[in-house]
């Protein structure tokens, strides 16, 4: 057993502000009561023990909570802590008080920088700090941790919440160490506002507890022998469910039909006359801001929007894609062969809030998307025979070459870069990985051993200071180097990639480590809406849904800004099916955020989203305000290009012959016998349903192949019968 004690403390509060507290067993006296306490402890294995703990006073309590902690002695600062999609090495980084969106000043900036706004973490040179979390700030209501001197990973899980309220997850870290659950929830004093620790009065308090009600606790603890911190996130990936319980997806939008409502948004609003697809609708910006919603290079959909539209669309969106590409080689690139980060109607701007006019200001991950979006055209194009353009082809090179530039001087690819200059402004982040997929198919596409070699060094580098270390950072361009999952999931596709590339195996022993601390992102379980939200109204399942990054207390529909296919090739690797039902998770929950006329999602100030919508916030935290838990405010968001490239890059069944085995991926049941597939649309849309049938996992598939894959339409309550020979 690793060096801790359980303990259970039980806290009195006025309103949010502790006022007494005691280490509470059986027959104690606390707030004028004496309190029965009853444990149950159930060991499961030798790793788990179940525990149910009940506590039962002799009067009437009122604004209590009860802690079941981990006790940890002698407690080091080498101590990795993990709470998922909350804190990574317990967010031990310097931070910087900076109003949103930050960029960081020019006194703070260098090549090997690692500077977070002020979320919940433990502070660094400080004796004594805390961080708390409500369950609903979480992916998993979870607390971890990896004690390298004792080789051991250690966690605590429980539920959403009990009859008294959410649960929460909390630490206290002196030189002795208390992780573990609260219950219910109390944030002390104040809570965290977006950037702000301390950004406003709490609105939490405690339980009030009647004479011989109680209250009743479950939580469950997992030991493991552990030998680095990939191992506590290999076993994370295991465990991550235990409070689940069992999830039934809802059948309801098909992918296919979703992609045609987002088609027609795509065309009717989205679509600049100037010859590109916007990443969202044209907006009114603020004074002295531009409009993000007309033109962002890769990130949150310019040039991979256009990538669905080629797969999937009309004539009408195919045409419309290949002039997005247009733009982009003839508009959008600059001198040193890497894109501007901005436009508004076809002029380019820069990624500094603050100076927008200052092109060379740019976030390299926009590039490292729009090169590997452009790579994943051009091999489009090849299988559906359509005439490439000599301009396309230079963009891509020229791109590639300035990232070989940038490794080449630097060792890095940097997080904010010269688009003309091809100079690192601020680095010291992982924001950037994706080139490394990009310069992989540019060296497979251009036959180019300089684009490959520096994909594999740079693979190197980027595995060893991040996914080693158990974190990654600065995908998104305003968060400033917080611990995220954009950048983890493009070590993910990358590393898939390089593989399928190069067939070297290191590559997917990478791509699992990367894939596993995914997981952490990503929600394992339905969260209870409040009834009168719009999601409890709704029904919403949040159950495969992704946090972004620990600066922002919301979950997403979908990967930003990818399908998730890199997780199917992963599974077919290594024969591995928790990558299956990850994918599904994302791929078939992703449909129910979208707006439409028969089910408009309603905003916060009773706005209905227009049809093709789909809001990124899933708030299952209270950053936004406990009354913002449930609801979204209006506005297209990246997500639906995300719910597009679902439909082009996922299949709706997956069919294994050699296994005799088949998954569900899309909206409709189906079952085999007689090797034949029997397949049944339980929805009200016509579905076309992608059927991939294989009988090995001997050749790559490369990119696009979603594109040759067969379709299966299927009329509302009908069926449909696939002769699997």
């Amino acid at each position: 057993m690793a060096g801790y004690d359980l303990i259970y403390k039980i806290n009195k509060y006025d309103k949010s502000a502790l006022t007494d507290k005691a280490k509470i067993s059986d027959g104690i006296l606390f707030d004028n009561a004496k309190w029965r306490v009853t444990t149950k402890e159930n060991f499961v294995s030798a790793n788990e023990t179940d525990y149910e703990v009940s506590f039962v006073p002799d009067k009437d309590v009122s604004n209590i909570n009860i802690n079941a902690f981990l006790k940890f002695e002698n407690w080091s600062r080498d101590n990795y802590v993990l709470f998922p999609a909350g804190a990574y090495n317990g967010n031990r980084f310097e931070a910087l008080d900076l109003s949103y969106p930050p960029i960081l000043p020019p006194e703070y900036r260098g090549q090997n920088i690692e500077y977070i706004t002020d979320v919940p973490r433990l502070e660094m040179g400080v004796e004594n700090s805390c961080i708390q979390f409500v369950s609903g700030d979480l992916s998993v209501p979870a607390a971890s941790v990896f004690l390298p001197h004792e080789q051991k990973a250690v966690f605590i899980l429980t539920s959403q919440k009990t009859a008294h309220g959410e649960n929460g997850l909390e630490m206290f870290e002196g030189d002795t160490a208390y992780i573990g659950a609260a219950f219910p929830c109390v944030k002390r004093e104040f809570q965290y506002v977006p950037m702000k620790r301390k950004g406003r009065e709490s609105e939490y308090c405690g339980a009030c507890i009647k004479k011989g009600e109680g209250i009743t606790i479950n939580f469950k603890i997992f030991e493991y022998n552990a030998r680095c911190v990939q191992d506590l996130f290999d076993r994370f990936t295991e465990i991550r469910k235990s409070f689940a319980g069992v999830i039934k997806f809802k059948n309801e939008l098909p992918f296919s039909k979703c992609f045609e409502i987002y088609e027609k948004t795509l065309n009717q609003m989205q679509y600049n006359p100037f010859g590109y697809y916007r990443v969202g609708v044209k907006d009114n910006p603020r004074p002295n801001r531009i409009s993000y919603q007309d033109w962002q290079t890769g990130w949150v959909g310019g040039g991979i929007n256009s990538f669905a539209a080629l797969c999937e669309g009309t004539e009408v969106s195919k045409q419309r894609a290949m002039q997005t590409l247009d733009f982009m080689s003839e508009h959008m690139q600059g001198k040193s062969g890497l894109f501007y980060g901005c436009a508004v109607d076809g002029r380019a701007y820069g990624d500094n809030f603050y100076d927008h006019d200052d092109k060379n200001f740019h976030l390299a991950r926009k590039s490292a998307d729009a090169l590997y979006f452009i790579l994943k055209h051009l091999q489009l194009c090849r299988r559906i025979k359509v005439d490439i353009k000599v301009g396309w082809e230079n963009s891509a090179k020229q791109c590639s070459d300035a990232f070989c530039k940038l490794w080449r001087d630097n060792g890095q690819f940097g997080q904010f870069v010269g688009a003309d200059s091809g100079d690192i402004i601020i680095g010291g982040s992982s924001s950037a990985v994706m080139a490394v997929g990009g310069l992989a198919l540019a060296g497979e596409y251009f036959n180019n051993d300089m684009y490959l070699q520096a994909a594999q060094s740079a693979a190197d580098y980027y595995y060893n200071n991040f996914i080693k270390m158990g974190y990654t950072n600065g995908g998104p361009g305003e968060i400033l180097q917080c611990p995220d999952s954009e950048s983890c999931f493009a070590f993910v596709e990358s590393f898939v990639a390089l593989y399928e590339v190069t067939g070297k195996q290191k590559y997917i022993k990478m791509a699992k480590d990367a894939a596993n601390q995914f997981f952490s992102w990503v929600v394992s379980y339905n969260y209870e809406f409040p009834p009168n939200s719009e999601f409890g109204k709704k029904d919403m399942q949040t159950v495969g849904s992704v946090y972004a990054n620990v600066q922002n207390k919301h979950s997403a529909p979908g990967i930003c800004t990818f399908s998730g296919d890199s997780l199917l090739k992963l599974y077919r690797a290594t024969g591995d099916e928790k990558y299956l039902e990850l994918i599904r998770e994302i791929s078939h929950n992703i449909t129910q955020y979208m707006s439409r006329i028969d089910r408009p999602i309603k905003t916060w100030d009773g706005m209905s989203l227009p049809e093709g919508f789909m809001n990124e916030r899933v708030n299952m935290g209270d950053w936004e305000s406990k009354n913002g838990i449930g609801g979204v405010f209006y506005g297209q968001c990246w997500c639906s290009v995300s719910a597009a490239l679902t439909y082009a890059e996922i299949p709706g069944i997956y069919v294994r012959k050699d296994l005799n085995k088949f998954w569900v991926f899309d909206h409709v049941e189906a079952k085999a016998e007689n090797l034949k597939l029997y397949i049944y649309n339980p929805c009200d849309f016509d579905a076309k349903v992608k059927i991939l049938i294989e009988e090995s996992t001997n050749k790559a598939w490369g990119q696009a192949f979603g594109s040759e894959w067969e379709v299966v339409k299927i009329r509302p309550k009908e069926r449909a019968i696939i002769d699997l020979n």
